[in-house]
């Protein structure tokens, strides 16, 4: 299965499980960009691993390009309440449109990527909860606001 597969094979399950069951009996879930922990596709996962090699890099389409996922867990939370109070009929699960766009998504890998940066950047001098992004240079080597020198 490949992604010019999975769409056309989907549809024929949703046909088979809809012939056997019946419309009144069945209930047919559509996600759209699965995203959350162990996603493994490197569909999403690419923006936060990009930005933290650092940077510049290109981005698809125009900032403003509407992009629509589902969270795993919603995902999952949805799926274990319809079969638990037999909820029917087939329903597209995606963030409601507009809430997000592929602006937002790079903006937040970046900024995912800057504050990991930050926690390693701040293990690697002093600890000092005032750490600077923008390391300070002193006759003695990097140090942080409060002015003490790397370890």
């Amino acid at each position: 299965m490949d992604g010019e597969t999975y769409g056309p094979l989907k549809a024929l399950c949703e046909s088979a499980a809809t012939g056997v069951y019946g419309a009144a009996h069945t209930t047919v879930l559509r996600p759209g960009l699965i995203v959350g922990p162990d996603d493994n596709t490197d569909r999403f996962t690419y923006w936060p691993a990009r930005a933290a090699r650092g940077g510049q890099f290109v981005a698809p389409g125009s900032p403003r390009d509407p992009v629509q996922v589902i969270d795993v867990r919603d995902l999952a939370a949805f799926a274990v309440q319809a079969v638990e109070r037999q909820t029917v009929g087939v329903f597209n699960l995606l963030s409601p449109p507009g809430q997000f766009t592929i602006g937002d998504v790079v903006d937040a890998s970046v900024e995912a990527a800057w504050r990991s940066s930050i926690r390693s950047h701040r293990r690697r001098l002093c600890g000092c909860p005032r750490i600077s992004w923008r390391r300070r240079r002193s006759p003695r080597g990097p140090t942080c606001r409060c002015g003490r020198i790397r370890r």
